[in-house]
C-alpha cells in the first residue's frame, strides 16, 4: 500500500510506497529522512488530529490507502536565527528616558501651541486607514 506525506505548509508532498499495515510508525519515520531532509528525532507526524507514536502500526491509526499523513519537522534552537536587540537593564532604559525625555518635552513646549489642548492633554483620534 502507499500513503502521501506532506508537510504542515504543504509545500513538500512526498507518496510512500511499499508499506503494510504493519508497518511501525518508527519504520515509516525512517523512510521519510532522506525525502524530507528530516533526522527521526525532530520528525513528528500526524493523522486526522493525533500525534502518530513510536511503537504502533499504521493498523493501530487506522491508516489506509492513499491518506494524507502530515509532518512537522521540529527546528533546533541554533538554527533560529537569534535577531531580538540586546536585553538592557532597567537601569539604562529609565537613565535614557530621562535624557531624551527633558529635551523633547522642551522642544515640544517651545513648538506646539494650540488654543485646544495643552502638552500631556488627553486626546481622541481616529485612524481612518484602520478605523481604530
Amino acid at each position: 500500500m502507499w500513503i502521501q506525506i506532506r508537510t504542515m505548509d504543504g509545500k513538500i508532498s512526498s507518496r510512500i510506497d511499499g508499506l503494510s499495515k504493519l508497518t511501525k510508525i518508527e519504520d515509516l519515520r525512517e523512510l521519510l529522512v532522506d525525502k524530507f531532509n528530516a533526522p527521526v528525532n525532530r520528525q513528528r507526524l500526524y493523522f486526522r488530529g493525533k500525534q502518530l507514536e513510536d511503537g504502533h502500526t499504521l493498523f493501530d491509526y487506522d491508516v489506509n490507502v492513499n491518506d494524507l499523513v502530515q509532518i512537522l519537522v521540529k527546528q533546533i534552537e541554533s538554527e533560529t536565527k537569534n535577531t531580538s536587540l540586546p536585553k538592557r537593564s532597567s537601569e539604562e532604559v529609565s537613565k535614557d528616558n530621562k535624557l531624551l525625555g527633558e529635551p523633547l518635552k522642551i522642544y515640544l513646549e517651545s513648538h506646539c501651541d494650540s488654543k485646544y489642548f495643552k502638552i500631556g492633554d488627553l486626546v481622541d483620534a481616529i485612524e481612518l486607514v484602520h478605523g481604530s
